[in-house]
């Protein structure tokens, strides 16, 4: 026989009304996490470990300005994203798309004599 006590309905409620909760909170923090990552900020030895090089190598890259940083008095702190599109420009091209490119060069240049 089935009771009708109105605590167990409401206990069940409850858990799922918390499920639902925890559903929405889990969301938030997973959009909001990838945000965070784009604007995290990095110190020296932090930058050093996401590049796979050393503190002196940062320190050599920010004095010659090869590298994007900024600077509050006398530390220097990277966004992680910008150190993210720095390894992208960076990019050594493979000697097929240099061939392409001097081909594409060539043509061009024909192009334009021929032009003149």
């Amino acid at each position: 026989m089935k009771s009708n006590n109105p605590f167990e309905s409401l206990s069940l409620e409850l858990k799922e009304g918390f499920s639902l909760l925890l559903e929405e909170i889990k969301k938030a923090n997973n959009s909001g996490s990838e945000k965070a990552q784009s604007e995290e900020i990095l110190t020296v030895k932090e930058a050093a470990e996401f590049l796979n090089l050393s503190i002196y190598s940062i320190y050599a890259k920010t004095s010659r300005k090869e590298i994007p940083y900024h600077k509050s008095g006398r530390k220097l702190h990277f966004f992680k994203v910008d150190l993210i599109n720095w390894l992208k420009k960076t990019r050594i091209k493979t000697n097929a798309e240099i061939e392409e490119e001097a081909e594409e060069y060539q043509k061009n240049r024909s192009s334009r004599k021929s032009r003149v």
